[in-house]
C-alpha cells in the first residue's frame, strides 16, 4: 500500500519546446505507479484591465484525476516544506488531496529559465459532499523598497500589522545637532518577521507596479531564512537611493549599497540606527554619498552652515495600535512630533484593546495634551460597522478625539 505522494516542485515542464506538461513518479519508494502530471499556466488566468499575467502556476495532480494521500512537498532545492511552528499557518492536509499548485514570479530569471523561488503553495482537497477546500501557504516574502508602497491600499505590511504580517516597516531619523541647529535624514527599516524566508528584494521603477526591478546582493543566496533587515533612504521620486543590508556583523553582504547596480559603498559607516549624532563624521559621509550618487541636492546640509537647518518631512501613514506596546507607542510619538506632515496624521487605538486606557493616558502625557485637548464624543461607522477608538491627530495643533462605538 502506498505511503503517500511526495510532490516535487522542481519537476517542471521544459522551457523551450512549447510543452506545458510533464509527468513524474509521485511515489518512487513503492510500485504503485502513482504518476503525477505537472501543468504550467499563466496567472491570473483572466487578468483585469491594466494588469498582466506576471506569474506561473504549476499544478501537480494525479494523471488519472484520482485523490491521493499527501506525504510531503519538496521545494525546488529538494527540502521538504515544513510549516510547523509558523504563526497562523495551517498544516497541509494529508488525505483526499486533489492537487498541489505552486506559484512563481514569471520574470524571476528574465523569463528565459525556470523559476525556482516559490511564492505560494496551494493544496486542494476533496470536501463534503462535493465541494473543494483550498489551503494556501506563503512561507517566503519579497521586500518591496518602493517609497510609500506600504501606505493604505498598497501595504504589504506596516504599522497596523505590527507583530502580525510578514514584513514590518518602521521609519526613523538619522540626525546631527551642532551649534543649536539640527538636521535629519529619514530612513525606513524593513524587517522580515519570524517564520518567513526572504525570496527577494525589489522596487517598482518610478512607482510603476508593472516595472519591477530586482536588487541583487552578491553574497545573499535566495531564498534564505537568515535574518535580513534592509534600511532604505530616498530623495526625489519613489526609487531607493541608498540601502543598508543587515545580515549580521560578520556576514559579507552586510553594508551600504548605491546606484541601480547596487555596488557596495560607505565601508566605514554603520547602519542608520548606529550613526551616533555627528561622531566620527559618519553623518556627513552619508550626506555626501546621497548628494553624489543619489542626486539629493541640499539634503542633510551640515548644521554649522549659515543656511537654516533642513526640516524633515516624514510620510507617516495611519497607525493602528491594536497590538502596540507602550514602549513602541512612545517611539512613534517622537517621530510624529518631529515630522511636518500636511494635514492630520492619525494614530488609532481600538477601544476594545485591553491596554487602550493605558495607551490613551500615555499619549496624553507624551504629547502634553490637556484635558481640554481631548474633545467631545462622536459617532462613526466604517462600512456599516461601529468603530470605537481614540484618534490622536498631528496637524497644525495637537488634538485628540474619542470616537464611541455605535
Amino acid at each position: 500500500m502506498t505511503e503517500g505522494v511526495t510532490i516535487d516542485l522542481k519537476e517542471k515542464p521544459p522551457d523551450k519546446d512549447g510543452r506545458e506538461e510533464k509527468t513524474y513518479d509521485g511515489d518512487p519508494l513503492t510500485i504503485t505507479g502513482m504518476t503525477i502530471i505537472v501543468t504550467r499556466s499563466l496567472y491570473p488566468p483572466s487578468p483585469l484591465q491594466g494588469s498582466s499575467q506576471d506569474f506561473y502556476k504549476y499544478e501537480h495532480k494525479d494523471s488519472g484525476e484520482q485523490q491521493f494521500t499527501l506525504k510531503g512537498i519538496q521545494d525546488d532545492t529538494g527540502v521538504v516544506i515544513n510549516v510547523k511552528g509558523l504563526r497562523s499557518v495551517p498544516e497541509f492536509p494529508k488525505d483526499n488531496v486533489l492537487s498541489v499548485s505552486a506559484y512563481y514570479w514569471k520574470h524571476e530569471n528574465g523569463g528565459s529559465r525556470k523559476p525556482k523561488n516559490v511564492l505560494i503553495v496551494e493544496v486542494v482537497k476533496k470536501g463534503h459532499p462535493n465541494n473543494e477546500t483550498k489551503y494556501y501557504v506563503r512561507s517566503s516574502v519579497t521586500i518591496n523598497l518602493t517609497k510609500d508602497a506600504y501606505v493604505e491600499g498598497k501595504r504589504y505590511c506596516c504599522y497596523n500589522h505590527i507583530g502580525k504580517g510578514k514584513v514590518t516597516v518602521i521609519p526613523g531619523l538619522v540626525s546631527c545637532s551642532q551649534q543649536h541647529n539640527s538636521t535629519h535624514i529619514t530612513y525606513f527599516k524593513h524587517s522580515i518577521n519570524n517564520g518567513y524566508s526572504l525570496a527577494g528584494i525589489e522596487y517598482n521603477d518610478d512607482g510603476n507596479r508593472s516595472q519591477r526591478k530586482k536588487i541583487k546582493i552578491p553574497d545573499i543566496v535566495l531564498p534564505t531564512r537568515q535574518s535580513v533587515k534592509v534600511y532604505v533612504l530616498y530623495c526625489t521620486g519613489n526609487n531607493p537611493k541608498l540601502i543598508y543590508v543587515d545580515c549580521g556583523v560578520r556576514h559579507a553582504a552586510t553594508g551600504w549599497y548605491k546606484n541601480d547596480r547596487w555596488q557596495k559603498t560607505l565601508n566605514s559607516v554603520p547602519d542608520p540606527e548606529k550613526i551616533a549624532n555627528c561622531s566620527h563624521n559618519e553623518f556627513n559621509t552619508l550626506v555626501s554619498e546621497l548628494k553624489r550618487n543619489g542626486g539629493c541636492g541640499k539634503v542633510g546640509d551640515h548644521p554649522g552652515s549659515p543656511q537654516p537647518p533642513a526640516k524633515p518631512t516624514i510620510p507617516v501613514p495611519p497607525i493602528s495600535i491594536e497590538a502596540l506596546s507602550l514602549e513602541v507607542a512612545s517611539k512613534y510619538w517622537a517621530i510624529l512630533l518631529a515630522s511636518r506632515v500636511p494635514g492630520a496624521t492619525p494614530i488609532t487605538i481600538l477601544a476594545s484593546h485591553p491596554s487602550a486606557s493605558t495607551l490613551i493616558k500615555a499619549f496624553s502625557e507624551l504629547s502634553g495634551l490637556s484635558t481640554q485637548a481631548i474633545t467631545g464624543i462622536s459617532i462613526a461607522s466604517v462600512g456599516g460597522i461601529g468603530l470605537g477608538a481614540l484618534t490622536v491627530w498631528k496637524g497644525p495643533a495637537l488634538i485628540a478625539r474619542l470616537i464611541a462605538r455605535l
